[in-house]
């Protein structure tokens, strides 16, 4: 059975973001453990991810397979990484100040937070920044049965557009820029979360933005 959740203010088929030229395009279909930056251990599901820069904002889209998707946060800003989610971190200046975290899980729960520094504890109340992206730019794609343990389902799909006037910085990327960025996907088995990144940081967690992937404009 396929589930087309859609949580958008617009008509169903329509495009939730505005049409721009693409100024750079990101495809990433291969994550690895967290802590291997040797690279040698590949995530067993089929994760298919996309960042495209355009000249307004970033659209970030995947597809993620499993078989048992489950979500049952609906919160915002709540501990969705406790959960099977994907997780979006940007760093728009490439110094490990003011960088941006984005979690999304199954029913269209976010997080989004700026943290202004990466400091142990980095998730204390202080070091966070609100960052509210519009839900109307969030969509959610799911080919099989929410929380239902049983059947087999496929794959699930988002895509989320991310302005820049929604960033501090308020402004697209120039030429020359360099911004630091990483996706982790987390999957939960035997009541264990597993870690899945496109950049291993080779640590105990991802918050260690100089060892993200760049991109240079």
């Amino acid at each position: 059975m396929r589930l087309i959740l859609l949580i958008c203010l617009f008509a169903i088929g329509c495009q939730i973001w505005p049409k721009a030229p693409i100024e750079s395009v990101i495809s990433i279909n291969k994550l690895y453990h967290l802590k291997d930056d040797s690279l040698q251990n590949l995530c067993p599901y089929n994760s298919n991810f996309k960042l495209h820069f355009t000249n307004t904002g970033i659209q970030f889209s995947g597809q993620l397979e499993n078989s048992n998707i489950q979500a049952h946060f609906v919160k915002r800003d709540t501990t969705i990484f406790l959960e099977h989610c994907i997780e979006l971190f940007l760093d728009p200046d490439g110094d490990g100040i003011n960088y941006y975290e984005l979690e999304l899980n199954a029913r269209g729960a976010i997080f989004d937070k700026v943290f202004k520094t990466n400091t142990h504890p980095f998730n204390r109340p202080e070091n966070m920044i609100e960052w509210n992206i519009d839900k109307s730019f969030i969509s959610i794609d799911i080919d099989g049965t929410l929380n239902d343990e049983s059947d087999v389902d496929t794959t699930w799909a988002f895509e989320v557009f991310i302005p820049y006037d929604a960033l501090i910085m308020d402004k697209a990327p120039s030429k020359g820029d360099v911004w630091r960025y990483n996706i982790m996907r987390i999957d939960l088995e035997d009541g264990k979360s597993l870690f899945w990144t496109a950049k291993p940081t080779g640590k105990n967690h991802i918050h260690y933005p100089e060892l993200w992937e760049t991109i240079k404009f």
